[in-house]
């Protein structure tokens, strides 16, 4: 037989003719003459590419998981902090009476600023008015007992605490706790407030 017109399989010996594409003993398929690459690379090829894939896309699944498990703790965490944060503040709370604090921001701003802005307080005073702000929030004032003065403790109750508001009255005396903003144009922000007591 001459070689010319036949090739031969790689699998079984078989020769066949040129223009074959199945060995028609073993089944055996063959390729493009010129690459002569067997059909059986190319899968070996492709399982190689799938399994490359599989391995990559358990990596990000891993990797996302673990992303999820450590912001997790992290937000933990940061509960944990704010948690400490509100008992740490609670422990440095200062009590003081709206007069007092009105006075000393009137005789000193930076000072008084420097000892109460961002601390919690529980002022003491006498309700001067109830009113609404731009945004729906709704406050109280503690007035400093003086005629004709502008300044003031506005007191900006937090939402689950307006209830309280609707059994209190204007010249009542009353505990506020709530979180020091310091001096705004005239009067001493509390947010976050919340009546602890009625007198």
């Amino acid at each position: 037989m001459s070689e010319q017109l036949f090739k031969q399989c790689p699998d079984c010996k078989e020769f066949l003719g040129i223009e074959t594409n199945t060995c028609t003993s073993c089944g055996h398929d063959f390729v493009d003459a010129v690459t002569e690459t067997p059909k059986k690379k190319k899968r070996a090829c492709g399982q190689i590419v799938l399994v490359s894939l599989s391995v990559l896309s358990a990596v990000i699944f891993v990797a996302i998981a673990l992303a999820f498990a450590l912001d997790d703790d992290k937000g933990k965490s940061s509960q944990l902090e704010v948690q400490d944060d509100k008992n740490q503040q609670e422990s440095n709370a200062i009590q003081i009476a709206a007069t007092d604090l009105i006075s000393e921001y009137r005789e000193n701003e930076i000072a008084a600023d420097l000892k109460y802005k961002d601390k919690l307080l529980y002022v003491t005073g006498v309700i001067e008015d109830f009113s609404v702000g731009l945004f729906d929030q709704k406050y109280l004032s503690l007035s400093d007992d003086e005629a004709f003065s502008f300044r003031s403790v506005h007191c900006n109750i937090s939402d689950e605490n307006v209830g309280l508001l609707v059994d209190l009255e204007k010249g009542q005396e009353v505990v506020v706790k709530g979180l020091s903003d310091g001096m705004t144009i005239l009067s001493i922000s509390l947010d976050d407030c919340t009546v602890v007591e009625t007198r």
